[in-house]
């Protein structure tokens, strides 16, 4: 079986706090570590069945994936949001349940940016057209805790900017031209724009 190791920091805040001990048998989803009672944090939970090894500064489980999971026991959208450990994906890893504390003023609106940071990335695109039900879904999560009274939006590049969006297997640092407004640039892991434009399609 593999070794899976589950920091006990994995975002902004406080390292979450362990809740089993070496040799214990979990299961996947279960909660392996509980948010600092009196700090920010999020909790952790199994992603596979197995033993407990250590809990010191990283919970290690010796363990496979099961088809069979562990489930949130049913409550408020919000209690549920906060018990799943759900963070976001940027770089603070802030705990989402605290972003849907309070509801907009009013006549706000709920965007949805799914526009990439790196000019070679096409994950949130691809997101976006494979599986539209699950961001739709959510949305009207959003909407609904939010409150929100203005029409929802999506926020992306158009076909038009994405078909000139640099193709991800040409070679990092090489030499572009922005399409939009004809600047040369040079495409490369760190580049985000041509610094002249927000049309899209240098993005």
């Amino acid at each position: 079986m593999k070794l899976w190791h589950y920091p006990l920091r994995q975002g902004v805040g406080a390292p979450a706090v362990p809740v089993v001990q070496p040799g214990d048998h979990v299961r996947r989803g279960a909660l392996i570590a509980a948010a600092p009672a009196d700090a920010l944090g999020a909790p952790i939970h199994a992603s596979v069945t197995g033993l407990v090894r250590s809990t010191e500064g990283t919970i290690v489980i010796e363990g496979e994936r099961a088809e069979d999971y562990e489930k949130l026991a049913p409550a408020a959208p919000l209690s549920m949001l906060r018990a799943s450990g759900l963070i976001g994906l940027g770089g603070a890893g802030f705990p989402t349940w605290m972003k849907y504390r309070s509801p907009l003023p009013a006549g706000g609106t709920v965007i949805v940016n799914a526009a990439e940071c790196e000019p070679i990335l096409s994950h949130n695109l691809l997101r976006a057209e494979r599986q539209p039900d699950g961001i739709v879904r959510g949305l009207s999560f959003s909407r609904r805790r939010r409150m929100a009274s203005s029409p929802s939006r999506r926020s992306t590049p158009p076909p038009s900017a994405r078909s000139r969006r640099p193709s991800p297997t040409a070679r990092a640092g090489a030499t572009s031209r922005c399409t939009c407004c004809a600047t040369s640039t040079r495409w490369a892991r760190s580049a985000r724009s041509c610094g002249r434009c927000s049309a899209g399609s240098c993005l």
